[in-house]
């Protein structure tokens, strides 16, 4: 074997030499088919107990974007703001102060609680401005920062003549802000605060005058405050905070017990060490990219198909998740996306020429079906079989997410942004981009694992100890000591520990995509219900097939003719 031979002696192999590398490939058929009816039965299963314990597919047939855009207007129109500016966004976005709020409480009538009409678990939200829109470039969770759609608050809602409005699902008035203009020649009035009550759907009479303590974010010249409570909650406590500028609402916001801003604690500090640690982390992957060109180990080939596959999906993200404008904030878009998708295609190129050598020098194996495909083979045997391994062991980890959800009283959407959801444009972008996420973060997972071996030169001790870190980061993710986050990310973390010891960087690759593209396929059928969702079924689906068509030697569909116009099977005639 010159794989084994070259190890012997000490030499890194090459990159072809790896994808030449002797591995057990083809499946038998049984087995490969029972591993793909596996991984449909679970997933259709798992996405209709979604279903069913979804709030947002519970509430999807209430909640008519353009009903509640209409709405808005009307309310906007009852304040004094009837007449219409150039440009608007709207969405819906759940309450996630409410959503972890709630957990604290009983988990017995949970889902009950979260789809009663108050207080609202989903909120409609509404602006408008009288300039293009232009999203800024804002840092995303588990990624660089990046230039993403408009939302609420991007781009900030501070411009001259801007306004917005955030409602309940019945249409009913949570928050207001409007920003005056610079020079207002309008006459200074009383504000008709029972125009306020009646936009919120609330009896004033319930309601008792207090101290305002809320600071508006724009300037005024009127705030009131009252204290009460909701008619369907009367334990939970709420307070209305308002501000008025020459008889026209400019800030209004019903303060509940979750929206309490929480004072600095250590988060700030933890921010800064992972930055800190990014900024040494990228710094390293430089030097030790350039020793290995220097060396002659690096694999420039694969490091440039990586960097332009980055590079490709980057941009297609792009495209297809931010809202575009037509002007002069195009141009802007434009840098900043073409910037974000240049920065992250070289650093897939850095950290892949940093990382692989090292791999393909100490632990070959887990390289062998990856270098296939870096090389192009994609209708290799043993990369459909990892292919379809690493969606079966996605599958586990989705079922036990789920459960796990049950048995938590938790509904299956808590913390989704149903962005996605609502545009095919957003979920496509989303799509292309978990994929390119997913290569970044199973190279480190790998890397990780080579760590752990050669520190513990034993394979169990070494699979325990990269399986430590996930139990960590779900402990530090738990919420008032529920152990619904470390047995959910510890159980990810022993599904992708055992693909990487196992079957290597591809496996890990599909098992790390597909369970992060699993809260946006639970958005799409939540939202959608399984016929709108079906493309999410058709997708795991049809790639399960596709590799274990591959894994089980990709027979002939169709049998060849013999004979005939000189086709035949392959066999020589003489």
């Amino acid at each position: 074997d010159p794989l084994q031979a070259a190890l012997a002696a000490g030499e890194t192999p090459s990159p072809e030499m790896v994808a030449a590398a002797a591995a057990r490939s083809v499946m038998r058929p049984p087995a490969a088919l029972t591993l793909l009816g596996a991984v449909a039965v679970v997933f259709v299963a798992t996405l209709w107990l979604n279903d069913r314990q979804s709030i947002s597919a519970t509430l999807r047939s209430d909640l008519s974007i353009d009903v509640l855009v209409h709405r808005s207007r009307e309310i906007l129109g009852a304040l004094g703001y009837a007449d219409r500016l150039s440009d608007s966004a709207s969405g819906l976005r759940f309450n996630v102060g409410y959503l972890r709020f709630d957990r604290t409480r009983a988990a017995a009538g949970r889902r009950q609680r979260l789809l009663a009409d108050r207080p609202a678990a989903i909120e409609f939200w509404f602006r408008e401005s009288p300039v293009p829109l232009v999203a800024d470039m804002r840092p995303l969770v588990g990624g660089p920062p990046r230039v993403g759609p408009v939302s609420f608050d991007n781009p900030p809602r501070d411009a001259r003549g801007m306004r917005s409005i955030v409602l309940d699902p019945r249409g009913r008035l949570l928050s207001f802000q409007a920003v005056p203009d610079e020079f207002d020649t309008r006459a200074a009035a009383a504000m008709n605060w029972d125009a306020v009550f009646a936009a919120a759907g609330l009896d004033r009479r319930e309601f008792h005058d207090a101290e305002p303590t809320w600071t508006p974010p724009a300037a005024s010249d009127e705030r009131r405050a009252w204290t009460g409570a909701y008619a369907e909650w009367p334990d939970i406590p709420i307070r209305l905070e308002a501000a008025a500028y020459r008889g026209y609402l400019v800030g209004f916001r019903t303060l509940a017990p979750w929206d309490r801003v929480p004072p600095p604690d250590a988060a700030v500090g933890r921010g800064q060490f992972v930055g800190g640690f990014v900024y040494a982390l990228s710094i390293a992957g430089l030097v030790l990219a350039w020793w290995n060109l220097r060396l002659g180990r690096g694999d420039k080939r694969g490091a440039y198909r990586l960097g332009v596959f980055i590079l490709i999906a980057s941009v297609i993200e792009w495209l297809l998740k931010v809202d575009h404008v037509a002007g002069a904030g195009e141009m802007q878009l434009f840098r900043l996306g073409l910037g974000t998708a240049l920065v992250q295609a070289v650093s897939a190129y850095v950290v892949y020429l940093a990382l692989e050598p090292h791999l393909r020098r100490r632990w070959p194996e887990a390289l062998i079906t990856w270098s296939r495909v870096i090389g192009g083979r994609f209708s290799d045997a043993a990369v459909g079989r990892d292919v379809l391994i690493g969606l079966a062991l996605a599958g586990i980890a989705a079922v036990v997410w789920t459960l796990a959800a049950w048995w938590f009283g938790r509904t299956t959407d808590a913390d989704l942004v149903l962005a996605n959801a609502l545009s095919a444009r957003r979920g496509l972008g989303t799509l292309v981009a978990t994929m390119a996420n997913a290569v970044f973060i199973s190279v480190f997972v790998c890397f990780f694992a080579l760590l752990m071996r050669l520190l513990f030169r034993n394979t169990i001790a070494a699979a325990l100890a990269a399986w430590v870190p996930w139990l960590l980061l779900g402990l530090v993710s738990a919420v008032d000591g529920q152990a619904f986050s470390p047995i959910v990310t510890g159980t990810f973390g022993v599904v992708s520990t055992f693909a990487v010891f196992r079957y290597g960087l591809l496996a890990v690759t599909t098992v790390i995509a597909t369970q992060t593209l699993d809260p946006m396929f639970r958005a799409w059928v939540a939202w959608h219900g399984l016929p709108g969702g079906g493309f999410v079924l058709a997708l795991i689906v049809g790639v399960g097939a596709w590799a274990c068509y591959l894994a089980i030697g990709s027979p002939a569909l169709v049998p060849r003719r013999q004979g005939g116009l000189g086709i035949s099977d392959g066999a020589s005639s003489g």
